[in-house]
């Protein structure tokens, strides 16, 4: 199960959900057996919840390197960061009533 699996299977959820629909049993399975704490919230709440614990980490990139083994991405500090735990986000969503 990678996150980014398990986002998309939420976001399936949240739109059968929008839709009126029943979402997949398949989905909310695959969703519960992800994150057993939350198998007793709502539907939608489930996905809503897979989807804030795992953002950030669906969109990983590796970090660019100078060198084999060197790094260039640094932290506050300057220290190199491990290519694991650099984090490319999705850019916003505007609404089309936004869009001037």
């Amino acid at each position: 199960m990678s996150p980014k699996e398990l986002v998309e299977t939420a976001l399936r959820v949240l739109v059968a959900w929008t839709h009126g629909r029943k979402p997949a049993s398949a989905d909310l399975d695959f969703l519960k057996e992800a994150f057993p704490s939350s198998a007793n919230l709502p539907d939608d709440e489930l996905a809503c919840q897979v989807i804030h614990d795992l953002s950030g980490r669906a969109f990983r990139k590796p970090a660019p390197r100078d060198e084999p083994g060197g790094c260039r991405a640094k932290d506050a500090q300057g220290n190199p960061v491990p290519a694991a735990i650099v984090v490319e986000t999705a850019p916003p969503m505007m609404d089309e009533d936004e869009v001037a």
